[in-house]
């Protein structure tokens, strides 16, 4: 039985660095693909982001149909159709085509982020959810990493948007070869019961744990988005040059990938879990605050921080409706649709229109509001239940 939850772990993680791999080619290419279908920058920043249109739209129902309906079956939909939308993407002609088959991309990855606790709820213990829900996580950073490193060798912009097409064909035969239909938790034994709608919305939203942790997940994402807008404009404000400033703010990205390996780990094996999700929050609403002042390699140590932090927490929060009494394996799948949605608005509303809104130009008040991100989310983690 481990050793199918090894192969599910392969398979997800596989999943999610395709599903992030396919967006993020492009940003290295994005001259040649605005050239080739004759886009505007505009147009450009609308394809890159196309994706996120179903996660924002389809989370809730993403998981009130794999709760209802089970994961086999409406995940293997969902990558079936992100299979369509990025095999017709090296073919389409022009903007509304692209974009078109970047939303259809977007889809298949968006069902599995809402069912990804869920799923790995089904192949290991309660306690082990949230490592494991951490290292599949670590696909999405190695799939964002591997794009935008390597898309640029390819000879065309439609041998680079192939290449995902076929990656995610072999998703999609994987999943349906491998995958078990939603019977049992082969490590717990616990029996898969189906649910009616109602029962399964009813109970998450009567959940007052399930909107606190979409609170916490919702400043970690704005905290993070934040950060990445600004931080490098900051710095050169500074007078750092544009390549220094580009390579500290990979402080972040290397601190969120050792965080979403170890962070879980360490909070699974403390006495005080509460506690130490507290210090990891505190730790990354200073750093956010105070990390752009300091010089160059003391702000790569400082974001890594920040970086380790968000990456710690999120995987933790995002198994923790499965360790819920109100929720478990059941409504898993409805409660992880409500904490993606609100996550994703924190991602799109919080800088947006809020932290830039007000700092305007000044980048003190801008990251002390991207700190107090962190700092409201040690809060309310106040509020989560202790074990």
């Amino acid at each position: 039985m481990k050793k199918k939850g090894t192969v599910i772990f392969v398979v997800m993680f596989l999943a999610m660095l395709v599903g992030n791999y396919f967006q993020y080619q492009l940003s290295p290419i994005a001259g040649r693909v605005m050239e080739s279908l004759n886009l505007s920058p505009t147009q450009f920043s609308s394809v890159f982001s196309a994706p996120m249109i179903p996660a924002i739209v389809l989370s809730i129902v993403a998981g009130i149909l794999s709760d209802r309906f089970g994961i086999k079956k409406v995940c293997g939909v969902a990558v079936a159709i992100a299979t369509v939308g990025l095999c017709y993407r090296p073919f389409a002609s022009g903007y509304e085509t692209f974009f078109a088959a970047m939303i259809l991309a977007g889809v298949g990855t968006t069902f599995l982020n809402v069912n990804v606790a869920k799923i790995m709820g089904r192949y290991y213990a309660a306690e082990k959810t949230g490592t494991m829900v951490g290292m599949v996580m670590m696909g999405s950073t190695f799939g964002m990493t591997l794009g935008t490193a390597t898309t640029a060798a390819f000879p065309s912009v439609k041998t680079a948007l192939l290449v995902a097409a076929a990656g995610e064909v072999v998703i999609l035969v994987l999943w349906f070869l491998l995958m078990d239909g939603d019977r049992v938790n082969t490590e717990t034994g616990s029996e898969q019961q189906t649910i009616s709608l109602a029962d399964s919305i009813s109970a998450v939203l009567k959940c007052r744990y399930i909107w606190v942790l979409g609170l916490c997940m919702m400043c970690i994402l704005g905290c993070n988005t934040a950060m990445g807008s600004f931080v490098p404009m900051a710095l050169q404000s500074r007078g750092v040059s544009e390549a220094a400033a580009g390579l500290v703010i990979t402080g972040m990205m290397v601190g969120n990938l050792i965080g979403t390996f170890t962070g879980p780990r360490l909070i699974a094996a403390s006495k005080n879990k509460k506690a130490v999700i507290i210090i990891l929050g505190t730790l990354s609403a200073v750093t956010a605050a105070s990390s752009w002042m300091l010089p160059t390699f003391a702000a790569f140590l400082g974001l890594m921080a920040c970086g380790f932090g968000m990456g710690s927490l999120l995987p933790v929060f995002m198994a923790m409706p499965m360790q819920l009494k109100e929720i478990g394996p059941a409504y898993a799948g409805t409660a992880g649709g409500v904490t993606s949605t609100l996550e994703l608005l924190g991602a799109v509303i919080i800088p947006t229109y809020i932290i830039t809104p007000i700092a305007g130009a000044n980048y003190t008040l801008y990251f002390l509001l991207a700190g107090a991100c962190m700092a409201i989310m040690a809060g309310c983690s106040l509020f989560l239940p202790n074990d």
